[in-house]
């Protein structure tokens, strides 16, 4: 029972016609969390949605499927979902029209968002199910796996191929342009005096672009900023891929980033002064693009984990090393991209994507560590794709 995969393909109605056929009208109440009994707050918080619950007709991003066979035409049936204080009370009220039919409904859960932000390691999360059909109550106990909210989901693998899953759109989540941090980053980044305003593509100067993104560069540098390669195993599932990606927050404060965090790092300090950051996927790495021209048509890619190969301060010569490096790092990030082109435009090619921020926001990824939204979600498409 795949219900996370069918949430984050497609809109997902929360009350799903299972099959055609009849079957023999069963008492069983099937209860299920995807993938595999995980719960990633990564996912819960990326794609959040504002209201008090779905009705028939609703979306919904569940990782909760309840799977029933209607015993009457109209019975009426309700569950309500519950683990304090991580989830609220949930509740899904609903009529089953067709006898013999087996039912999937997916309950809209209602998570304490600033508690699921907070998930520092995995641990069971027991979960209370109470069922209540034509005014008979059963509650049901099952136990989900809840994981850190560092752990980046960036798939999902399944005994057919066709259904697996590619998430990668997940590390979107982790930009997060609105952070504090983010302002700093900018207020040491105009102290370099590399540029006088920080104006996006108003300009329609290449070299200003250009200088923007340097000044960015260069701050961190003289942050201390330096590659770490630290990425604790996180599973133990083959069937799931994961992550270890660092708040902005973390990175900046405590002077360390690998690959992604350097990436999401400067994303976010980029989506903030309005240039368009591209996530560029590789198997076991990940550059930084950026949309380099006004007509956002050409993008230059980053090798970010050069960051650190310079420690910068304010003297000239230090800014000078510091513009060598930058250079150098588009030079990398241009050669690895080039050198793999073909393959982002492989079918089902996982493991080669071009993951656009501002594509991603427009289709409903939120960033995971800002303050819950009113905002409502829809499961990403492949429209966030940056070659499309």
């Amino acid at each position: 029972m795949k219900t996370l995969m069918s949430a984050l393909r497609s809109i997902c109605v929360s009350f799903v016609l299972l099959s055609s056929a009849k079957v023999h009208a069963s008492a069983a109440v099937d209860v299920s969390v995807e993938p595999f009994g995980q719960i990633f707050p990564s996912l819960e918080l990326a794609l959040r949605q504002s209201g008090e619950g779905v009705d028939i007709d609703g979306e919904s991003d569940s990782a909760l499927a309840i799977s029933l066979t209607a015993a009457r035409a109209g019975e009426v049936f309700s569950v309500t979902v519950s683990a304090l204080p991580y989830l609220q009370s949930s509740e899904l009220k609903t009529r089953l029209q067709t006898k013999n039919f087996r039912y999937q409904l997916f309950p809209k859960l209602r998570w304490d968002y600033r508690r699921l932000a907070n998930i520092k390691k995995r641990f069971e999360l027991p979960l209370q199910v109470t069922l209540v059909r034509d005014g008979k109550t059963v509650t049901l106990q099952t136990v989900a796996t809840l994981r850190a909210t560092s752990e980046a989901i960036y798939g999902v693998r399944y005994p057919k191929a066709e259904d697996d899953l590619d998430l990668n759109w997940i590390f979107a989540g982790y930009v997060n342009e609105d952070s504090r941090v983010v302002d700093e980053v900018l207020k040491l980044a105009r102290q370099t005096g590399v540029v006088g305003q920080f104006d996006g593509y108003q300009s329609h100067d290449r070299e200003q672009i250009y200088a923007q993104v340097f000044a960015i560069w260069n701050a961190l540098q003289r942050r201390g900023i330096k590659y770490s390669n630290l990425n604790p195993k996180q599973h133990t599932d083959p069937r799931i891929f994961s992550q270890y990606v660092r708040s902005v927050e973390q990175s900046w404060h405590g002077q360390k980033a690998n690959c992604v965090d350097g990436s999401v790092l400067l994303a976010s300090a980029l989506m903030k002064i309005g240039i368009r950051p591209v996530l560029v996927v590789l198997p076991r790495h990940m550059l930084l693009g950026f949309y380099a021209n006004a007509d956002q048509d050409e993008i230059v890619y980053l090798e970010t984990t050069m960051i650190g190969d310079v420690s910068a301060n304010a003297s000239k010569d230090s800014l000078r090393r510091s513009l060598a490096n930058f250079e150098a790092a588009i030079a990398e990030g241009e050669r690895q991209f080039t050198e793999n082109a073909a393959r982002f435009d492989q079918p089902r090619n996982y493991d080669y994507q071009l993951i656009d921020v501002a594509k991603a926001r427009a289709a409903g990824v939120q960033a995971i560590y800002r303050a819950p939204s009113t905002a409502s979600a829809a499961a990403p498409t492949k429209l966030i794709n940056a070659t499309q």
